[in-house]
């Protein structure tokens, strides 16, 4: 964003269970072991939840992320249960362009939590923040080719295959390749204005 532009103010939504907020500092330690429990699975998309991955380390995370809501350059979420309000995971836009009305998006879900469409709910949500707040026309996500969970939560949510991009990513140094998915606002609303295949998403106040 411009620097004279004002910041975003705080979003929240819910749909299915599922919320959507910004970070707060007091998120640092259920978010480290929330990708703790799940280390196993996700390091490989994921190689900074390592066994060196610290609290400390989720600390340094939670702060940037307040820092660059703040300044326009991405804008994270929690995912967490509406029920009891347990993180679950975390969605976000990240190289927001407004010039090109572009940016790109990331997830992840806790392992014991997966098969109930979370992924799927969640980029939605974030979509939703994308399309109406921030009046973008474009989400990209660069996955790895071999994430079938993640691919699969993109497939769900609307969003288009594209191409495989050679050389989009890099694991471990090396450039590797990326399934390339895009939304766009056609991709996730009706004609009537609604999210398809499910009720409209609930903005929420920061009380």
């Amino acid at each position: 964003m411009p620097a004279d532009a004002p910041s975003i103010p705080p979003y929240f939504a819910q749909r299915d269970g599922i919320r959507i907020r910004p970070y707060r500092l007091d998120d640092a330690t259920p978010f480290f072991w929330a990708a703790m429990s799940s280390r196993q699975d996700i390091q490989g998309w994921m190689p900074q939840f390592s066994e060196r991955y610290t609290l400390d380390d989720a600390r340094t995370w939670v702060l940037s992320r307040l820092g660059a809501w703040h300044s326009g350059q991405a804008f994270e979420f929690v995912i967490e249960r509406v029920e009891d309000g347990e993180l679950i995971g975390s969605a976000g836009l990240s190289a927001v362009q407004q010039s090109l009305r572009y940016a790109q998006i990331g997830y992840w879900v806790r392992n014991d939590a997966h098969g109930h469409g979370i992924g799927c709910t969640a980029i939605k949500l974030v979509a939703g923040f994308a399309f109406d707040v921030l009046a973008l026309s474009r989400i990209e996500f660069a996955i790895q080719t071999g994430n079938s969970p993640a691919r699969a939560a993109a497939e769900d949510a609307g969003a288009l295959f594209e191409t495989v991009a050679r050389n989009r990513l890099r694991e471990q140094g090396q450039p590797i390749d990326a399934a390339v998915y895009a939304l766009v606002p056609g991709d996730l609303y009706s004609q009537a204005g609604d999210l398809r295949g499910a009720p409209v998403i609930t903005p929420l106040r920061n009380n």
